[in-house]
């Protein structure tokens, strides 16, 4: 397991409890390898697609991510990846290159936020929310 995601396991968020900024994180991750798959299925549909266009929405994305994520989840290494990233696709000549590049950052996304996944107690949580809000009585799923 990456070290970050070790990190974000004992670092508190929300309502000052552990489980909200592993939830939260591993949401936004999965919501960056979307937004990453869309842009690729983008340059493939529409191979005349302009790369100045795509380069710029690309560039913004990966930013607001890099700016928000250190102040909600820490994770210096991929915040630097982010960065790096945003860099490195102004530098980009063809939409090959871009696509490369889009798929590194998405597999590097993907792989982080399964790890995420791999640490939300999904089974107990779905247990204590059939207890609690809708009153059943529910045997912890093993």
């Amino acid at each position: 397991m990456p070290e970050e995601v070790a990190e974000l396991r004992e670092r508190k968020g929300t309502l000052n409890v552990y489980v909200t900024t592993l939830l939260y994180g591993e949401s936004e991750a999965r919501e960056m390898v979307d937004y990453l798959f869309i842009l690729r299925l983008a340059v493939e549909k529409h191979p005349t697609i302009p790369l100045d266009g795509l380069k710029l929405i690309t560039k913004e994305f990966l930013e607001f991510k890099a700016e928000k994520w250190p102040s909600h989840y820490g994770v210096p290494k991929t915040v630097g990846l982010l960065k790096e990233a945003a860099v490195a696709i102004k530098a980009v000549k063809t939409l090959d290159e871009y696509l490369k590049l889009i798929e590194a950052i998405h597999q590097y996304i993907n792989i982080w936020s399964f790890w995420m996944d791999l640490q939300i107690p999904w089974s107990e949580m779905s247990t204590i929310y059939d207890w609690v809000v809708l009153e059943k009585d529910a045997t912890l799923a093993k």
